[in-house]
């Protein structure tokens, strides 16, 4: 059985958050299989990108912001601002957890980028 929203468009919902999310999500499992993340580390829409219960360093944080720049551009010919005057902030940064970051490049890139 097909879910509802899964028969979507590209031009009904151009930037879905979900597919963004699923698209961090992989990434993140990447880096837990070539060892960047800690094996145990729970992944999922809230997991803490920042902060003290961050499962990234900020050099893998810094190739997680690289490859969603690269997968909006490859996917959806957009740019991604990840430029952000609450980057860093634990209680406003839209890198916060994977939702938050997913969110931001999915509004970023609606948009239209820089």
């Amino acid at each position: 059985m097909t879910h509802p929203t899964a028969d979507r468009s590209a031009e009904a919902d151009p930037f879905p958050v979900e597919r963004i999310t699923d698209f961090i999500l992989s990434e993140l499992r990447a880096f837990q299989r070539d060892a960047l993340i800690a094996p145990e580390a729970a992944l999922g829409a809230e997991t803490r990108l920042i902060g003290p219960q961050a499962v990234l360093k900020s050099r893998t944080m810094l190739e997680l912001l690289l490859a969603v720049e690269d997968h909006l551009d490859e996917v959806y010919g957009q740019t991604f601002d990840w430029s952000s005057d609450n980057a860093l902030s634990l209680e406003r940064s839209p890198w916060r957890s994977v939702r938050t970051l997913a969110e931001h490049a999915a509004a970023a890139a609606a948009g239209g980028g820089r």
